[in-house]
């Protein structure tokens, strides 16, 4: 059984209401969603511990459509750009950061507590935006600067929305 197969089965006791929204996945959203609890699986081991399982539900949960592929593959994109050391895992100071950095962003698009696909689009042209060198990563100056300006959310979204042209894009769009 694969690592998501076995999660599934959990979740039903778990997080009923997660496995519910996860429950009838296409393909893409399934081939997304395998690249996001992979992430969570941080020794390779194909298991996920109990403190994985509720971090990887707690991000879960802030999508306003969990087994949307869209939503998924964003998350994912937005992720890469996180992974501080590229290894395509999540390790608890990433994972800790990457939560508050989508808690602040929830913002973004909508006053609700649940990011939609357009938000972690908007975020990944936020990070697109930032990354100077063209990494498809962010520096530690880059991720400084990202999180001092979030703790002024309104202010900084206003600018962002005027001198990022990825967001005023996406944002001319819908």
């Amino acid at each position: 059984m694969s690592l998501l197969d076995t999660l599934m089965v959990r979740l039903q006791s778990e997080a009923p209401t997660l496995a519910r929204n996860l429950a009838d996945l296409d393909d893409d959203a399934r081939r997304e969603l395998e690249g996001v609890v992979g992430r969570f699986d941080r020794d390779d081991s194909g298991h996920l511990g109990e403190g994985q399982r509720r971090d990887l539900v707690r991000l879960l949960v802030l999508l306003r459509k969990p087994g949307e592929a869209e939503s998924l593959q964003w998350l994912n994109k937005v992720l890469d750009y996180l992974d501080v050391n590229a290894n395509a895992k999540l390790e608890p100071n990433e994972y800790a950061e990457v939560m508050g950095i989508l808690d602040d962003f929830r913002r973004s698009d909508s006053n609700n507590l649940s990011l939609s696909h357009v938000e972690l689009e908007l975020l990944y042209a936020v990070l697109r935006h930032r990354d100077a060198d063209n990494s498809h990563l962010l520096e530690r100056d880059e991720r400084r600067s990202l999180r001092a300006d979030l703790e002024r959310f309104e202010k900084w979204w206003e600018e962002e929305k005027e001198q990022n042209p990825l967001v005023k894009e996406i944002l001319g769009r819908s």
